[in-house]
């Protein structure tokens, strides 16, 4: 729900389990972009350690995928990794 609920994310499918796939939109944005954007993200994010997400690419587009596993998750913690990659994603758009 926090991610339907965010206008610059996207989901490719409604899950079914614990693992979510999604990205960072913006329809002013080629597809091109946003892959290389997305894929930055992730990048970033698995580099500095905070999180681990990983990348998945369907109908050429490139997701985020998260996993869900841990019980002691808290909304907290997805809402930070949420923050996370829209910050991340503004740096990248504007670089």
């Amino acid at each position: 729900n926090i991610i339907r609920s965010t206008e610059q994310l996207e989901i490719i499918t409604e899950p079914q389990s614990n693992i979510i796939c999604f990205r960072y939109k913006d329809k002013n944005l080629s597809d091109i972009e946003l892959n290389r954007i997305n894929s930055s993200i992730r990048e970033k994010i698995v580099k500095d350690g905070s999180f681990y997400i990983v990348r998945t690419e369907l109908n050429g587009k490139v997701w985020i995928r998260i996993t869900i596993i841990n019980p002691l998750t808290t909304e907290k913690e997805l809402r930070s990794l949420l923050s996370k990659i829209l910050e991340l994603a503004v740096m990248k758009k504007e670089s």
